[in-house]
């Protein structure tokens, strides 16, 4: 039963986030960071990346606020980590059990290894993290700042 309700969440998320088989990483490189998270994204952390996505509901886990990463890392944004994070590299938290996707694997478009591939992924990803550096709280940037 467990096992099921995983199935069921992955797929919730699949579903909400708009990803088929059909579209991979290279049909989305001329998407803004915004337009990928809105894609990817939304449907677990909402549309203003507060963590209030349709679909957060029905998860296990408390969905973040992504506009308070930097603000909960001390007024530094966390890119590499975030990268890492996206990308599959490190898990954090209930995300062990891989509610999140792995969107490395789903924005990859060839096989691992390809270095074409993996450039597109990369610069996915890294539009992906730029638009959440761009969307972080004032308190945020303002503890940056002061430091």
């Amino acid at each position: 039963m467990r096992r099921i309700n995983k199935m069921y969440r992955w797929s919730l998320c699949l579903i909400a986030c708009g990803v088929a088989s059909t579209a991979m990483g290279a049909d989305f490189l001329s998407y803004s960071g915004q337009q990928l998270y809105q894609r990817f994204c939304s449907g677990c952390h909402g549309m203003n990346a507060h963590g209030d996505g349709k679909i957060a509901p029905s998860l296990d886990v408390a969905v973040p606020d992504l506009t308070l990463l930097a603000q909960r890392n001390r007024g530094e944004f966390p890119r590499e980590r975030l990268v890492k994070i996206i990308d599959g590299r490190i898990t954090i938290g209930k995300h062990v059990n891989r509610t999140m996707p792995i969107w490395g694997e789903e924005l990859l478009r060839g096989e691992e290894g390809d270095s074409e591939a993996e450039h597109d992924e990369s610069t996915l990803i890294n539009k992906i993290v730029d638009y959440l550096e761009s969307i972080q709280s004032p308190a945020a940037n303002t503890a940056k700042h002061t430091q």
